[in-house]
This record gives structure tokens, C-alpha cells and sequence, in this order.
């Protein structure tokens, strides 16, 4: 479950930022005549143009935009540049225009995110399987593990050197889970058997 959140957070996350790449309109347009959008910390401030420093970044020059307010356009492509971030817009519509560094850096956030959720999906379906595991399910995947030879003895000599359940004495000693979890090895868990009562054992478990 906190998987799941983790992957629902961090996906609202990256929608949240996207449209800030994408918009299909300028930071003027939010602004009455006269006056220029600027970014300061997470707000937008309209001023007065005459208030708003006219420096424009490498590049670019000082020229106007289409309502005959000042403007940093690019040299090469004439479109409007924010002197403040950076970001060129479309002249025409203020769409943003993304140049390949800022394509690329899309592109990679995009594919780390897929490699997150690729992991915590992997890590959530691993954690899940091993959990609901269980010996009556699958009881052949468990690895056996056997009693020492001190512990063995210690069978043969509690049951008279007897099979546990025909009562004869074995021809060769083989020894028994007797509650069918092959992890349990305390002694009084064991219990040693002739080879054809440990078959009929086995298949009864």
C-alpha cells in the first residue's frame, strides 16, 4: 500500500511540473496593458514597464512584442525570449518553444521515473510472494535441513533403536519432519523410520 502512494506521489509530482514546459499561453497574458509578468520565488508580479529592467540575456535583443510592450527577442529566431528564466515563446501563439537541452532533460526525467516505478514494482511484487508464502503451499521449494549426527543418535537411542511407527529395527535409518515443515529441527520434531514407513510418511504429508 505505501508503494502504491509512493508511485501515486511522485506521478502528481511530475504532472504538476510538465505544464510549466508546456503552456499554451504567455506570462503577459496574465497581466493588463502597460504592464510585464515577473517571476519572483514561486509568484508572478505584473509592474509597470518602465519599472522593469531592461537587460536581455546573451542572445537576444531589446525589441517589442506584439502589444508594443518591451521585449527580449532572440537574434536567430526573432521569438520572444523571458529575460527572468529564459524560456523563448512563440511570437504568434506563446506557446513555449523548447530548445534540446531542455527536450532532453524532459526526456530524462521522464525515463528515471519509469525506472522508479519499474523498482518499487519489482520490490512490492518480491515482497508480496515471499509474505503470502507458505509451507502447506509449497513445501517442495523449502530447503532441507538435516539433523546432526550427535542429534540422530540421540532419536535412535530415545526410540530403542526401533522405527518410530512399524516398531522393528530399520535396515537403514531415515528421519521425519514430523509436522511437515522441513524448517523445524528441534528434536522433538524428528523422528527416525524405517524406509518403507518414511515413504508411506511422506506421501501421507
Amino acid at each position: 500500500m505505501k508503494s502504491v502512494m509512493l508511485i501515486i506521489i511522485i506521478c502528481l509530482s511530475v504532472v504538476s511540473i510538465l505544464p510549466s514546459f508546456g503552456q499554451s499561453s504567455s506570462l503577459e497574458d496574465h497581466c493588463p496593458a502597460g504592464t510585464k509578468a515577473v517571476v519572483k520565488g514561486a509568484s508572478i508580479e505584473c509592474v509597470k514597464i518602465s519599472n522593469v529592467k531592461k537587460t536581455c540575456p546573451d542572445g537576444t535583443y531589446q525589441g517589442k512584442d506584439n502589444q508594443g510592450n518591451f521585449a527580449c527577442r532572440d537574434i536567430q529566431t526573432n521569438q520572444i525570449v523571458d529575460p527572468n528564466t529564459g524560456i523563448m515563446y512563440d511570437s504568434q501563439t506563446g506557446n513555449v518553444i523548447l530548445d534540446d537541452s531542455q527536450t532532453g532533460g524532459i526526456v530524462i526525467g521522464v525515463i528515471i521515473l519509469i525506472i522508479i516505478i519499474a523498482v518499487i514494482a519489482k520490490a512490492t511484487s518480491s515482497k508480496s510472494g515471499s509474505s503470502s508464502y507458505g509451507y502447506d503451499e509449497s513445501p517442495t521449494n523449502v530447503p532441507r535441513r538435516g539433523w546432526t549426527e550427535l542429534e540422530k543418535e540421540d532419536i535412535r537411542i530415545r526410540q530403542n533403536g526401533k522405527c518410530n511407527k512399524c516398531g522393528r529395527p530399520p535396515p537403514r535409518w531415515e528421519y521425519h519432519h514430523r509436522d511437515g515443515n522441513r524448517s523445524n529441527n528441534s528434536l522433538r520434531n524428528c523422528e527416525g523410520l524405517c524406509p518403507n514407513c518414511h515413504s508411506v510418511k511422506t506421501h501421507e504429508n
